[in-house]
């Protein structure tokens, strides 16, 4: 359908009089149709996610703790419970979510690079998160699933 178009607007360039004026329109198709061709693949969009939702001050936590509370979800944005295993700066686990999908950590301030992995579904890495003193920080994070194919 794309490349029907661009051959019908190339012949125009070369068979009519007003050249410049189709020739813009030929450039700004192709751009368009490049764009969306860009969107259509970028396989970012499909691979889920993890963010900091909010952060809130708990003065109740002691001076030298943040706490965080992740929130794990699947494509379907129904809780992911089981088989979530969080790795943060190098140290690994294997958390108890709750039934609300919900699990609550407390760590020292600092910067950290989170990676979440659910087999058969897509790994999501973060770049550093700041995680403040006496702060509770709510992240996100949603799995969407792999596709599954026969090769390797």
């Amino acid at each position: 359908m794309i490349l029907d178009l661009v051959f019908y607007y190339v012949s125009l360039v070369l068979f009519e009089k007003n050249k410049m004026k189709n020739l813009l329109i030929l450039v700004a198709l192709l751009s368009v149709s490049m764009y969306g061709f860009s969107q259509a693949k970028s396989p970012a969009a499909k691979k889920g996610y993890a963010k900091v939702t909010k952060v809130l001050p708990d003065k109740s936590l002691p001076s030298d703790e943040a706490r965080v509370i992740f929130t794990f979800v699947g494509a379907d944005n129904r809780p992911a419970c089981k088989l979530v295993k969080v790795v943060c700066n190098y140290d690994s686990a294997f958390p108890n979510i709750n039934a609300a999908g919900n699990y609550t950590v407390e760590f020292d301030p600092g910067k950290y690079k989170m990676r979440f992995a659910v087999p058969y579904w897509y790994t999501i890495k973060t770049d550093s998160i700041p995680l403040k003193k006496q702060t509770v920080s709510h992240i996100t994070v949603k799995f969407e699933a792999e596709e599954i194919s026969g090769k390797k």
